[in-house]
């Protein structure tokens, strides 16, 4: 048998291997052995693998594979490939603690079990088998993939509890999900990134069913979703997806109203070859660039240390001696709260930053600063700046106000701690006292019962009590059972008495159909040459006499019903005696 030997990997793939015998190696190379592959063999049972001892990774694809027991002893191994076999269950599992990838796809799996000792586990692939439900497996906190696409899964009942929030990698395409909203169970796994649903009948196109794009639902439900049947989740798909879970319903349908669902996501997010020009999605879009300008501008001025117009505008808006220079024009209210209070509100700069917001501006956050209006103003401010009085005098307050609000925000800010201190201390204070009650209660009980005399009595007492309801229960179990047993016993004896004496009377009828058979039997020359039974009965024999005037017959007919009559008789009266001898026995 040829192989490669490299170091610690033994590699046995495609030798058309049917059995592994006792002597295909030794003990002493096996256990320097840390990599076994024998893939692509004829194999069906893995025999001789205990003297790995040192193994680390096993695999046996492409084989034919009924059980997976044997690698049992295998207790070091990290990785495990059986894929493409004929498995039918998990097992042999439970000694491999340090197991972090399992391949078990392309089997006959039908449920997932025999997982509770491999807590290490980071990579499952149970994809392609014959499994219809999910399992229990929380308790896989390190689980990161889990590929269960081409099975035969209809529900995804409990996801929310079976599988662990680590998984960032979940598979269920191709199986026999009809319910879209099956996947709001899927909320729950706070680090899903990825996830594949496609060729399902809840997604799949078919007749006149309406069109819809279901990738904004799952986004609904999964924030953090990234990839979505393979494919990238882009910032459009994010939007709708955002926009379903704070304004629209994407989580007001619940499992069971996948139609309600079909036809809301119809409506609102309708799946055609052709761009959509909707007001939604002109908004969404708007929305987007937006963003994406204000990005990269934000990126572009901290490359050039801040030399752009908006970044102009911004610290014009801070500094504080434009404070000084401030000449308000008149202008209406609305007006007013919208544009920055630091800026001059001249005509050509108006001009200039509507031109900026329609063509390629920021959003307007980037460059303007909104003052609080006086609805959201805090009552402990006193002095309420006059938006629409003078410049002149605006100017001479604006110190004199900033150190009045320097000065209110102290007071709160230790009005803040001296409450926050108050909170702490009740709740160490509550928290003192009820340990000091609890050790109290401990100790008072521990006392009471070691060393309270009238205590122990009755505690003694209460014991006795307890000791003699028990027996008492038991004494009455067990005459209830032997007055059992009695009654089965006597109905015993009745049984086999009704027995003997109808074995009796059968014993007696064959004595007296010996004797009937006997009455009516045939001369002796006759019956040596003729046998009669009790069946056979026909006539009785004469002999001939030639000395009678008239002709006798030879024989004489007897009729069957003095013969019937008679046995009638005799078991009516064998019947009759055994019903009066029943009778007398049980007087």
């Amino acid at each position: 048998m040829d192989f490669i030997d490299e170091e610690k990997v033994l590699n046995l793939c495609n030798q058309h291997i049917k059995r592994l015998n006792r002597n295909f190696i030794s003990k002493e190379k096996a256990a320097n052995i840390s990599y076994l592959h024998l893939d692509g063999n004829e194999l069906q049972k893995l025999e001789f693998l205990a003297f790995f001892t040192n193994l680390v990774q096993f695999s046996a694809s492409q084989n034919q594979l009924l059980r997976m027991y044997n690698i049992a002893p295998l207790k070091t191994l990290v990785s495990v490939d059986l894929s493409y076999n004929k498995i039918i269950t998990i097992e042999g599992l439970k000694d491999l603690i340090h197991l972090t990838s399992l391949n078990l796809s392309h089997n006959k799996i039908k449920e997932i079990d025999h997982l509770y000792s491999n807590v290490a586990l980071e990579y499952l692939d149970l994809s392609d088998n014959l499994i219809g439900c999910l399992s229990n497996i929380s308790h896989l906190s390190k689980l990161k993939k889990l590929y269960l696409h081409k099975n035969m899964i209809t529900q995804l009942r409990h996801a929310e509890v079976y599988l662990p929030k680590s998984i960032d990698t979940l598979t269920l395409a191709h199986n026999k999900i009809a319910d879209l909203n099956e996947f709001s169970r899927l909320a729950g796994i706070i680090n899903l990134r990825e996830i594949s649903l496609k060729s399902n009948p809840c997604v799949e196109m078919t007749g006149q069913m309406v069109g819809f794009d279901y990738r904004p639902f799952l986004v609904n439900w999964c924030l953090e979703l990234q990839v979505i049947d393979g494919y990238a989740v882009d910032e459009l798909e994010s939007l709708r997806g955002e926009w379903l879970y704070s304004q629209g319903k994407g989580r007001q349908f619940r499992p069971g109203e996948h139609a309600q669902l079909v036809q809301y996501l119809a409506e609102n997010l309708p799946f055609n070859n052709e761009p959509l020009q909707s007001e939604q999605e002109r908004k969404l879009r708007l929305i987007l660039s937006k963003a994406q300008q204000h990005q990269s501008q934000l990126m572009t001025e901290s490359l050039t240390g801040g030399k752009s117009s908006s970044s102009q505008l911004m610290s014009r808006s801070l500094d504080p001696s434009s404070l000084q220079g401030y000449k308000e024009k008149s202008s209406p209210p609305m007006r007013i709260l919208s544009q920055s209070l630091h800026c001059p509100s001249t005509s050509s700069h108006v001009e200039e930053e509507t031109k900026l917001e329609e063509i390629t501006a920021p959003l307007p956050a980037a460059s303007k600063l909104v003052p609080v209006p006086e609805s959201l103003i805090s009552p402990m401010v006193s002095n309420i700046p006059d938006i629409a009085s003078s410049s002149n005098s605006k100017a001479n307050a604006t110190s004199s106000d900033y150190y009045i609000c320097e000065d209110l925000s102290s007071m709160k800010l230790h009005t803040i701690k001296t409450k926050v201190d108050e909170i702490r201390s009740k709740k160490s204070n509550s928290d003192r006292d009820q340990a000091a009650t609890c050790i109290q209660k401990n100790w008072r009980g521990y006392l009471s019962r070691n060393s309270n005399s009238s205590v122990q009595t009755f505690y003694q007492q209460l014991q006795v009590r307890r000791v003699n309801g028990h027996i008492a229960k038991l004494s009455e179990e067990v005459r209830s059972l032997k007055t059992a047993l009695e009654n089965e016993h006597k109905l015993h004896v009745l049984q086999m008495q009704a027995i003997n004496a109808l074995w009796r009377k059968v014993q007696q009828l064959q004595v007296c159909m010996q004797e009937v058979l006997r009455a009516f039997a045939p001369s002796t020359s006759s019956s040596s040459s003729e046998v009669s039974t009790q069946t056979d009965i026909v006539a009785v024999h004469t002999p001939d006499d030639t000395g009678f005037l008239y002709h006798r017959p030879s024989t004489l007919p007897l009729t069957t019903h003095p013969v019937s009559r008679f046995v009638e008789n005799l078991v009516g009266d064998v019947f009759k005696d055994t019903i009066e001898e029943e009778n007398s026995e049980e007087q």
